[in-house]
């Protein structure tokens, strides 16, 4: 009977330490979402090169020391809420981790990238619209151009 006591306050005591010594993994998640809903949803969409990089130390001193730059210029714009279709130059600022949702661009590639403009910024992440220009599908070209429609709420 002792013994039976004895192994059910071990596993107690091991499931308070599991418990006490448990932290949350943050990691990016985003909803599945149709090509018609990301486009509804943007309030930017523009077809951009990356020009060059640069780390900058001022970052969130919690997260990361420093962040990534990103200078890009701004080819073509399928939808805007702001003036980006009077810029050539932006920046899309990132955390430097993956885990945070952050983008990651590559120097003289062309993307489609959606997201908000602040200022000079150019703010997205990937659970926004941000992928390599050139695998681009044929369905969403007709949707940035304005070929198909899409039935916004």
């Amino acid at each position: 009977m002792l013994l039976r006591y004895t192994a059910h306050a071990a596993v107690g005591v091991c499931c308070l330490l599991l418990m006490v010594a448990y932290q949350p993994v943050k990691a990016c998640t985003c909803l599945a979402v149709t090509d018609e809903e990301q486009f509804c949803t943007a309030k930017n969409i523009v077809k951009l090169t990356v020009m060059r990089v640069t780390i900058v130390q001022e970052g969130n001193e919690l997260y990361s020391p420093f962040y990534i730059l990103h200078h890009v210029r701004i080819d073509k714009v399928f939808k805007s809420m702001k003036s980006v279709a009077t810029r050539k130059k932006l920046y899309l600022r990132s955390e430097p981790s993956r885990d945070s949702c952050s983008v990651h661009l590559t120097v003289g590639r062309q993307y489609l990238v959606s997201g908000s403009i602040d200022g000079e910024y150019l703010n997205s992440d990937s659970c926004d619209w941000v992928k390599v220009w050139a695998s681009v599908n044929p369905n969403e070209m007709k949707l940035l151009n304005g070929v198909v429609k899409p039935k916004c709420a």
